[in-house]
């Protein structure tokens, strides 16, 4: 929020929004976005439902900032990184980031079948979203392998086709096994949705 260049109605509405945002966000993440009604938000505010109508029209315009909010935080791109080190400590760094905003938008995750299932344009704009973070995940494990910190055993057979599922082993004395994408699983999982 730029606040240099508001007046002072411009400014309180701003933080007005922010407000109810910020509690929205904390009583879904608490009950369910399906538990919490505009009203028991307003209440939590200690306004009146006109003032929360006022700068929103209904609670689905609430969720829909929340996820604007969401994806704005999640979209992180790391640079190419210059060695393994550096490989790895960027793969730690955007997962690390990616789990916090879940964290911090577990609300999503947790009501992710009703809240994609109200709005097919909603629903194609979020997987486009997960589509571009598991690519990002792809990436940096695939600077890991170029830095030779990590060896996959099924390369990719083109970035628009990835197969099945990559397995993924750290090269040195780990021999644990990960893996870095599974679309199928995924794509099951998004048919489940559809069918519903």
């Amino acid at each position: 929020m730029d606040t240099g260049r508001l007046d002072g109605n411009a400014l309180r509405t701003e933080r007005t929004r922010a407000r109810i945002l910020a509690e929205s966000q904390r009583l879904f993440n608490e009950r369910g976005v399906a538990r919490v009604t505009t009203g028991m938000i307003a209440a939590s505010l200690d306004m009146s439902p006109g003032n929360l109508y006022y700068h929103f029209r209904n609670k689905d315009a609430i969720v829909e900032q929340l996820l604007r909010r969401f994806e704005e935080r999640i979209d992180v791109e790391p640079g190419r990184a210059r060695d393994a080190a550096a490989a790895i400590e960027d793969l730690w760094l955007y997962l690390h980031l990616m789990l916090e905003a879940i964290r911090d938008y577990r609300f999503i995750y947790r009501d992710l079948d009703d809240l994609l299932g109200r709005d097919r344009r909603l629903r194609a704009h979020f997987h486009r979203g997960i589509e571009r973070k598991a690519a990002t995940v792809v990436a940096l494990c695939e600077a890991l392998v170029r830095a030779r910190a990590m060896r996959a055993d099924a390369p990719p057979r083109s970035p628009r086709s990835p197969p099945t599922s990559w397995w993924w082993q750290p090269t040195g004395s780990a021999s644990n096994r990960c893996v870095a994408c599974r679309r199928q699983a995924r794509r099951a999982r998004s048919d489940k949705g559809h069918s519903r």
